[in-house]
């Protein structure tokens, strides 16, 4: 029976391969809906070790929809092994069964963490544990869930206690009850820090919104959730600015926008982010409150009302979509680049310019020019923007409005260098480390193993007085472009170098053009001889 059972249930081995490839697909969206949970009798569950492949088990849970006909029998202790009975009958309606992340999930303290953690089945020594780990962080310890206590015989499916304080559920969308079964616990283990809001756990914007949740610059609405991916209208946006730089004062006079009346619960907002500089309205004289605001707009706001606009607009060519920035809007975009304002997800080099701006999307803006205001410690993140060191800021003489060419400013800015080809974390430099003059000696020092990128520019070697030159026996990185005079002494026999892994450069430096006898050179990686 054994044999017949695996070959049945295989399609839940192709589900479950899929569901652990997804896992390390791009970052995904937090869970745009708040759900709930629904209590359930635990008797009409069975949480299974199904076996699969060669000494193999994976999570299968079944479950009782009424009393036509069982679904699974249970016989024996340490461990209990079950009969999966469903697979003698048509079950429709009468049985269920979740097979994969699309069936189950972990629940606690009433957050989903579906996005977060994964459910699978491990041995450990004589014994099937349920665990979840931490998709996140693997440095997390898993979640201890329930285990078989005993390995079943082979190809036979045994039965998952759980540990006290898990129990299942099911999930709900408002008073409807929905088909994904939760492994629930209403505790959090002390290493799983929850967020400010029910729907941010797994959202890639969660600390950018938590640090703004801690200074009441954003809040969540009445159903506990923050509602990351929800778009962000204009007056949203004015309030939203508002309470982030109160501190700022205003730039102009106040003004009358036709669609805005004076009892619109957002018109105060509106008129400070008016005088602030960071919004204005359209040539009709209209604000357009409840439009929805593009990316580029939100950035563009920043810059303007924090006077950041650059005249060098070379930053954006990090961007693979520069050319969908307007020209109106290149100034203070360049400038926010600069600065390490933009945020994108969920690629880095993709501006996204006309997108609608999300609130996740809006909070780590906001967040990114505080921080560059130094009014909010730095968070790491991978989708921050770095082209490097900014540039001291340029700001145009005027904000910039949406079809308005900027005016040039007063003194040029200093030109940045072009990103590289794909983004990376910038590591800092390495300090160099003081020399001390070593004693005369007839052989110069041995540079056997440079691990590091060396700094630069390089700092002069003290080389004693030597009739050979100094061995440079392997480099693992590439030197800098061009080499740095090294100071050698009077010497009748070239430099040895055994082993280059990297190109030299074009053309080559004094190292090797001083001697009269040509250097030895072996396992050279470039292809023409010297």
């Amino acid at each position: 029976m054994a044999p017949s059972l695996r070959s049945r249930f295989a399609p839940f081995v192709v589900a479950l391969g899929i569901a652990s490839l997804s896992a390390l697909s791009a970052p995904k969206a937090a869970i745009a809906v708040i759900f709930g949970q629904k209590e359930v009798d635990q008797n009409d569950f069975a949480v299974l070790a199904s076996p699969f492949g060669s000494g193999s088990y994976q999570l299968l849970i079944l479950e009782q929809l009424n009393n036509k006909r069982p679904c699974w029998s249970e016989s024996g202790s340490n461990p209990i092994i079950v009969d999966p009975l469903l697979l003698q009958f048509d079950f429709t309606g009468i049985c269920a069964r979740s097979t994969d992340s699309n069936g189950y999930s972990v629940r606690m303290a009433g957050r989903d963490f579906g996005l977060l953690q994964q459910l699978s089945v491990v041995r450990r020594e004589n014994d099937l544990v349920l665990i979840s780990t931490d998709l996140t962080n693997r440095d997390s310890p898993p979640l201890i869930i329930g285990q078989t206590n005993g390995l079943p015989p082979a190809g036979q499916f045994a039965k998952i206690t759980l540990n006290p304080g898990w129990r299942l559920t099911k999930r709900t969308d408002g008073s409807k009850e929905l088909g994904m079964v939760y492994l629930t616990s209403d505790t959090v283990p002390s290493f799983i820090k929850l967020t400010a809001f029910v729907d941010t756990q797994a959202s890639w914007a969660k600390d950018f919104i938590d640090a703004l949740a801690a200074q009441k610059i954003v809040s969540g609405f009445e159903d506990g959730g923050f509602h990351p991916n929800d778009p962000v209208t204009r007056v949203q946006f004015a309030a939203m600015v508002n309470k982030a730089f109160a501190y700022l004062q205003s730039q102009r006079a106040g003004i009358t926008f036709k669609d805005i009346k004076p009892d619109f619960w957002g018109a105060e907002a509106i008129q400070t982010a008016y005088q602030k500089g960071f919004m204005s309205g359209y040539p009709d004289g209209t604000f357009k409150p409840n439009q929805q605001i593009p990316r580029m707009e939100v950035l563009v706001a920043l810059a303007n009302g924090l006077q950041l606009a650059s005249q060098n607009t070379s930053a954006l060519s990090f961007y693979q979509d520069a050319a969908q920035i307007p020209d109106w809007a290149t100034g203070p975009i360049a400038g926010a680049t600069e600065r390490r304002i933009v945020v994108n997800f969920p690629r880095v080099r993709q501006l996204n310019p006309t997108g609608t701006a999300t609130r996740a999307d809006v909070a780590a803006f906001i967040y990114q020019a505080l921080v560059n205001a130094g009014r909010m410690p730095t968070i790491l993140s991978p989708f921050i923007v770095d082209i490097g060191t900014p540039t001291p800021a340029n700001p145009l003489t005027t904000p910039t409005e949406p079809g308005t060419p900027p005016t040039a400013p007063t003194t040029p800015s200093t030109p940045i260098q072009p990103p590289p080809a794909d983004p990376i974390t910038p590591t800092p430099t390495p300090t160099p480390t003081p020399t001390t003059p070593s004693t005369p000696s007839s052989h110069p020092p041995q540079i056997p193993l440079l691990r590091r990128l060396l700094p630069l520019p390089l700092p002069p070697l003290p080389l004693p007085p030597s009739s050979h030159p100094p061995q440079i026996p392997l480099l693992l990185h590439p030197l800098p472009r061009p080499l740095p005079p090294l100071p050698l002494p009077p010497s009748s026999h070239p430099p040895q170098i055994p082993l280059l892994l990297h190109p030299l450069p074009r053309p080559l430096p004094p190292l090797l053009q001083r001697h009269q006898r040509p250097p030895v050179l072996v396992l050279l990686s470039f292809p023409r001889c010297l």
